[in-house]
C-alpha cells in the first residue's frame, strides 16, 4: 500500500509543475493584473496562500489539490472556454 502512495504522489509532484503554470497562465490572461485578487478569492478556504509575490512565486505556491479547485470554481469563466467538459469530470 506503501508504494502506492508513493507513486500517487510521485505522479502528482510531477504534474504540479506543469498543471500549477498552465492555470497561473490562463488566469492571467483572463484577470490581467488581479488574476492573484481572483485566486484568493475562489480559494478563500484556503490558509497556507501568500497574500502578493512575484507571479513565479504566486504560482510556485499553488499545490495539486489548490490548481484542481481552481481549474473547478474558474470552469464557467475562464476554462469551458479552453477544455473539454470531460477536463472539469476528471478534476471533480
Amino acid at each position: 500500500m506503501q508504494e502506492n502512495f508513493e507513486l500517487v504522489q510521485r505522479g502528482f509532484r510531477i504534474l504540479v509543475a506543469s498543471m500549477s503554470g498552465y492555470v497561473g497562465q490562463e488566469l492571467n490572461k483572463a484577470y490581467k493584473g488581479r488574476w492573484w485578487e481572483e485566486v484568493l478569492d475562489a480559494l478563500s478556504d484556503q490558509r497556507d496562500l501568500p497574500e502578493r509575490g512575484t507571479y513565479g512565486e504566486l504560482v510556485d505556491s499553488l499545490d495539486i489539490a489548490n490548481c484542481i479547485r481552481l481549474l473547478d470554481r474558474k470552469w464557467n469563466d475562464v476554462f469551458r472556454f479552453l477544455l473539454p467538459l470531460n477536463c472539469r469530470t476528471w478534476a471533480k
